[in-house]
């Protein structure tokens, strides 16, 4: 019940604060909640929430413009946000996610992309910088550079 109150009211409430373009900066990351079968014990995944920050050109803070529920997390989901607004940021950062570099690619071809910093730290790291230049397989790549040694 309360989830009809959220996707009838919730855009009538947003709308007022509602981006009308993408801003020139975004932070793409995404989460999954479980859930456990008291019975078996069996977890299952329940769900993901993609998010996006953006900040502005010149803006000191950002601020979150979109969570959204999906089912699996795919690229395609991703991608569909990504069309949702008109326009494409210069700047997108994440976790190196492939669902979110390969719809960053798709959609805005021309966007720098980013890992955050967090991120960089091996094992963790799968792309530092999309599209991934040949020299990121090596150990030797500067995080902090934008073009390869």
């Amino acid at each position: 019940m309360v989830g009809n109150w959220v996707d009838v009211l919730g855009p009538v409430v947003a709308a007022g604060h509602a981006e009308s373009a993408w801003p020139q900066a975004v932070v793409l990351d995404s989460t999954w909640f479980d859930v456990t079968n008291r019975r078996t014990g069996t977890r299952t995944r329940a769900f993901y929430v993609l998010a996006f920050y953006g900040y502005q050109q010149g803006a000191r803070r950002g601020r979150v413009l979109a969570l959204r529920a999906s089912a699996r997390g795919r690229q395609a989901d991703w991608e569909d946000l990504l069309r949702s607004l008109p326009g494409k940021p210069t700047l997108a950062i994440s976790d190196g996610d492939p669902a979110i570099t390969g719809a960053v690619s798709t959609v805005w071809p021309a966007t720098f992309g980013k890992v955050c910093e967090h991120h960089l730290e091996p094992p963790r790291v799968l792309w530092r910088v999309w599209p991934a230049p040949s020299c990121v397989e090596s150990w030797s790549w500067n995080p902090h550079a934008t073009t390869c040694r």
